[in-house]
């Protein structure tokens, strides 16, 4: 049976993060337990297509019992990771996540489809946990998460970049260009803290134009 809704990720070593003070987080099982549980709870099928770019924190493979997985060469990209596992799915409306997401509800999948199925492009902002305890969070509102058809993916595939970021915000552009980007406050749905250079952030800030929602 086709699934009603087929969950892009790309990822490299996400698995399995250990802090210095020797506390293992899991990011990507994290996110897989939750989608699995908050689909289930809506009553919709799912398939997850994760595109892994040879990760060797945990095999995937060892833990995500049900998932496909995509193994990819070269060096991470996000943008080919997304288009790796659209390529290997099969359900005609797509959910490209990030893999440090986690959803607490299932609002970003029952909202998403129903956009999607308009025709809209649905980029959910999220909420962005600022430490490991996951006590505190900050407004996030990155564009690395969107729901559509499998058809407005293919006729604008992502770009294939490396550079952090520069994929999303390209995919976004060029859904708000052809009118379709929707912007939602699903609640429950969470980007999982963990150790990435702020560097990086404050790149993608800085190519974000002010504003831009």
């Amino acid at each position: 049976m086709t699934p009603e809704l087929s969950v892009c990720i790309p990822v490299h070593n996400r698995s399995r993060v250990i802090l210095p003070d020797r506390r293992v987080l899991t990011p990507l099982p994290n996110l897989v337990l939750s989608l699995y549980a908050q689909a289930k709870a809506a009553r919709l099928s799912i398939e997850i297509v994760i595109a892994d770019f040879r990760s060797d924190d945990w095999p995937i493979r060892h833990w995500a019992a049900g998932c496909t997985v995509v193994d990819c060469d070269g060096p991470m990209s996000v943008g080919a990771g997304k288009n790796a596992a659209a390529r290997s799915s099969r359900s005609d409306v797509l959910f490209f996540c990030d893999a440090d997401m986690l959803l607490q509800t299932a609002d970003v999948l029952t909202r998403g489809l129903e956009a999607a199925r308009s025709g809209r492009a649905y980029f959910p902002r999220y909420l962005r946990y600022t430490g490991p305890d996951h006590a505190s969070t900050s407004q996030g509102n990155g564009h690395g998460c969107c729901i559509v058809t499998r058809e407005t993916w293919r006729t604008n595939p992502w770009l294939e970049s490396t550079v952090y970021s520069v994929e999303d915000n390209a995919f976004a552009a060029a859904m708000r260009q052809l009118g379709l980007l929707v912007r939602d406050d699903p609640p429950g749905f969470y980007h999982q803290w963990h150790p990435v250079s702020e560097a990086k952030r404050e790149a993608a800030a800085k190519r974000t134009p002010h504003g831009s929602t």
